[in-house]
C-alpha cells in the first residue's frame, strides 16, 4: 500500500497525542511509524464524528466503554474487504498501543472474552 499525503493523514497527524505517540513509538523505524500512522487514520475514520484525540478524553472519564468500541473497530476493519485479516490485527495492535501509550489500561483477558468479539484469533 503506497503511504500518500492526503488530508485525512494531514488531519490525523496534526493531532497533538497522535504526534506525541508517533514521535515516541516511531523514532527506530519509519515502516513503524507509517503503519502506526495508517492505523490511525483508519481509527479516526472510524470515530467520526469523534476523533483519536477526543475519544481519549471520553473513554478515560468512562464515557465510552473502550472494549467495545475496540471490537467495532476491528469488525469495521473487517468490513471493508480490502483489508486482510492480517492488516486488521496490525491495525488493532497499533491502536490498543495508542490507547495505552496515553494511559488506558487495557486487560487483554478481558478483551478476549467479550462475547461481542468475533475476531479472538486476532486479539
Amino acid at each position: 500500500m503506497a503511504y500518500k499525503r492526503s488530508p485525512e493523514r494531514s488531519e490525523v497527524q496534526r493531532l497533538k497525542p497522535v504526534q506525541v505517540f508517533l514521535e515516541s513509538n516511531g523514532r527506530r523505524s519509519t515502516n513503524t511509524r507509517k503503519a502506526y500512522l495508517n492505523a490511525l487514520v483508519h481509527f479516526n475514520n472510524f470515530l467520526k464524528p469523534q476523533d483519536a484525540e477526543t475519544i481519549l478524553e471520553s473513554i478515560l472519564e468512562s464515557k465510552t466503554n473502550m472494549y467495545e468500541l475496540l471490537d467495532n473497530f476491528l469488525n469495521h476493519l473487517i468490513s471493508l474487504k480490502k483489508i486482510t485479516t492480517k492488516t486488521a490485527a496490525i491495525h488493532l495492535t497499533a491502536i490498543k498501543s495508542y490507547l495505552e501509550f496515553h494511559d488506558v489500561v487495557i486487560i487483554p483477558g478481558k478483551f478476549k472474552k467479550k462475547p461481542c468479539s468475533r475476531w479472538t484469533g486476532l486479539l
